[in-house]
């Protein structure tokens, strides 16, 4: 079918790798992209670029919206973060390479729909860095823009905030403040022009003036009583001595504002901000403001693409669970590789000749009680997992000091609840590991 395709589509065969090159985007073209490792842009027009790449990242299909896309040639197209950049010889087949064993590794399988955009996120962030991070852009209302999500807001800007905010609260994402912008009520918009303005008639034809305080005589009043007309010198016009030294004969405590178009005078000048699109005039409390984030998928969210849930039943088998376990350790394998952070397994070893004769009801609630304690040094419960009389945790970014501290507080409470309910017929160890390490 390829080789068909490939005498009316334009194709490009590099290595193992055979890509698309799109100049002008046609709907035909959804029926033959999953049989192509990636797509080049080979168009030099915005237009048809947009709606090429906007095309592809607002499709339904995960092998068509995942998709691996590159740009032809350099570029300074806006659009570019939604896509690998540019084409490159050497690096982009290992691109194209882990994002499609990623997108196989997505749940449901790769022909299912998906019109959630909460999971089309985590499936594209899943296939890519994990990372999503906000990039300045004027011509995006907040002034930021996201690779991705940008492709379905075009035009409500302010709406993908929302988004962010729901993938946070299912646990699916974990952020980190970059900046704080101001909105326009009225438009949304962060361009804004700030004025000063007489509180009075609103005018911006003030002019702020110099307070002089007269040492010798105490006389305050503003700088232009102390001037005459034509002259650089300052006299108090109360006690008629020359102002000579700043710092010995006076000083210049504050300003005052003079409006030119009522003649109100006053000590604080209003400011205003002024949106550059709708020319609405906000007071500044009444400004919208929005923490912009950088976002990383967080283990729920690797939960959520790879098996459909982020929850661990206590239904689940042992070896389910165990398989779970050791696949989210595998996943901070490969995140801490690349982040360059630590996290540990610590594992957790409690020997009794008593677990063999005590009642099966006792057993249970002492393991729910161990549960209770252990469940307070992670962070989510899918990281904790328990096999026979063993127990694993997997700590996330932590220090090797900071889960040594861990350890020992885990060590004290576990040893208290060991020796109420079995004495001193029992064993304790714990021991912990750099996944990096094992």
């Amino acid at each position: 079918m390829l080789k068909a395709l490939n005498k009316q589509l334009n194709s490009f065969k590099h290595e193992d790798f055979t890509y698309l090159k799109i100049g002008t985007w046609n709907l035909t073209f959804e029926k033959s992209l999953p049989e192509y490792d990636g797509i080049i842009l080979s168009s030099t027009n915005d237009s048809e670029i947009e709606k090429t790449i906007l095309a592809i990242r607002t499709h339904e299909n995960p092998t068509i919206y995942l998709a691996p896309i590159y740009f032809l040639s350099k570029t300074a197209n806006g659009l570019i973060i939604h896509t690998e950049g540019v084409f490159n010889e050497h690096k982009s087949n290992e691109i194209t390479r882990s994002i499609n064993e990623k997108v196989a590794r997505i749940t449901g399988g790769q022909n299912t729909a998906h019109k959630s955009l909460e999971i089309k996120l985590m499936n594209y962030l899943y296939t890519r860095d994990g990372k999503l991070t906000p990039q300045k852009n004027r011509l995006i209302l907040s002034g930021y823009s996201y690779p991705f999500v940008d492709c379905y807001y075009k035009g409500e800007d302010f709406e993908k905030y929302k988004l962010f905010k729901q993938c946070i609260k299912n646990e699916w994402l974990t952020d980190a403040l970059e900046d704080r912008v101001q909105l326009c009520v009225q438009c949304y918009d962060s361009y804004m022009i700030y004025k000063e303005t007489c509180p009075k008639c609103q005018s911006i034809n003030i002019q702020a003036h110099d307070i002089v305080h007269h040492f010798p005589c105490a006389h305050i009043a503003p700088i232009k009583q102390f001037k005459k007309e034509d002259e650089d010198e300052m006299t108090c016009p109360k006690c008629d001595k020359l102002l000579r030294h700043i710092g010995i004969d006076y000083d210049k405590p504050s300003v005052v504002f003079s409006c030119k178009n009522c003649d109100n005078n006053f000590q604080h000048a209003e400011v205003i901000s002024e949106c550059h699109t709708c020319s609405h005039q906000n007071k500044l409390e009444d400004l919208v403001e929005v923490d912009i984030k950088a976002y990383k998928i967080s283990m729920n969210g690797i939960m959520k693409v790879e098996h459909g849930t982020t929850v661990i039943n206590e239904e689940n088998s042992v070896s389910d669970r165990m398989k779970i376990f050791e696949q989210l350790v595998m996943q901070e394998q490969s995140r801490t590789f690349i982040a360059a952070n630590s996290s540990f397994v610590v594992e957790i070893d409690i020997q009794s000749k008593l677990f063999k004769i005590l009642n099966a009801s006792f057993l249970n609630q002492f393991w729910k009680d161990i549960n209770d304690i252990t469940k307070n040094y992670v962070s989510n419960p899918i990281y904790s997992c328990r096999k026979e009389e063993t127990i694993y945790l997997l700590m996330i970014d932590k220090e090797e000091l900071a889960v040594s501290n861990l350890i020992e507080k885990l060590r004290y409470n576990l040893s208290i609840l060991l020796e109420d309910n079995l004495g001193s017929d029992v064993t304790l160890v714990i021991k912990s590991q750099n996944v990096n390490e094992s």
